[in-house]
């Protein structure tokens, strides 16, 4: 009796943790996004900060958003984004080596989440994702199809994101096209904390000159929630270039990491 009782009791804590898992709207990925979105009314306050480094010679670039996201209907939530970014780096070379610290305004973003299909309930989710910027030198205007599945405590997410840009700061416009594919897992290992992986493949796609850059990051994410707080990190080493010398080290960097934070307000 006390065996069966121990199961049971095992099997409830187990049910409770998923039913918590496939509710909530934090996340356990930090450049895969799943088709969760947040309640009608609730609302929460987002940090982001991500590190790109290593070029050919010195740089260091740190791009900070501030996100205050919005649950507004049933499956549709929406966001605002300020977005900022410094870089340090190096030009020149010997003597003539500068090493050069830059700030930028990069604009404010809005977003717009759809929710189609649930994740737990359906075959898989589904959502629409869409992301316009301006800034005073550009604009951007980004795309996503989110898929996601859940099954029990694994959570398997795929992005497919096209985004379009406009560049104004000279006298020619610049136009590109940036496509990319986001793959990520994850799994619950108790109710505060997940482990995982992630996958990106990034291309890049000037106006007139066809496929210019591709290249493809992975690394591990670990992330942890409580009732009002969640955070979530990931390292992100480029792998292989799969155009031109690898790595890419115009387009791209050797290594990224991210963190976000959110709170619950």
């Amino acid at each position: 009796m006390r065996t069966r009782a121990g199961g049971l009791r095992r099997s409830a804590a187990l049910a409770v943790l998923l039913a918590g898992v496939a509710g909530a709207s934090e996340r356990t990925l930090t450049y895969t996004y799943t088709t969760d979105v947040l309640n009608p009314g609730d609302v929460e306050l987002e940090p982001w900060t991500t590190v790109r480094l290593g070029k050919d010679q010195f740089f260091y670039r740190l791009d900070q958003r501030l996100e205050l996201e919005a649950g507004v209907a049933e499956g549709f939530q929406v966001a605002l984004y300020l977005n900022a970014s410094s870089k340090l780096f190096d030009t020149g070379v010997g003597a003539e080596r500068v090493r050069t610290n830059q700030f930028t305004w990069d604009g404010l973003s809005l977003e717009a989440k759809w929710k189609l299909m649930d994740s737990s309930a359906d075959a898989f989710g589904l959502a629409l994702y869409f992301e316009p910027t301006l800034a005073s030198d550009e604009a951007e205007l980004e795309l996503k199809v989110l898929l996601d599945k859940r099954l029990d405590r694994l959570l398997f997410a795929a992005n497919l994101v096209g985004e379009y840009e406009w560049g104004f700061g000279d006298v020619v416009l610049e136009r590109e096209l940036k496509l990319e594919v986001d793959l990520g897992a994850s799994y619950q290992l108790t109710s505060s904390f997940a482990v995982g992986l992630e996958a990106r493949s990034a291309n890049v796609v000037p106006a007139g000159e066809g496929l210019t850059h591709a290249t493809i990051f992975a690394g591990p994410v670990l992330s942890w929630r409580s009732k009002a707080v969640w955070a979530a990190a990931s390292v992100m080493p480029q792998l292989v270039a799969l155009t031109g010398p690898s790595p890419d080290l115009d387009e791209f960097e050797r290594f990224q990491a991210r963190l976000l934070v959110g709170f619950h307000l």
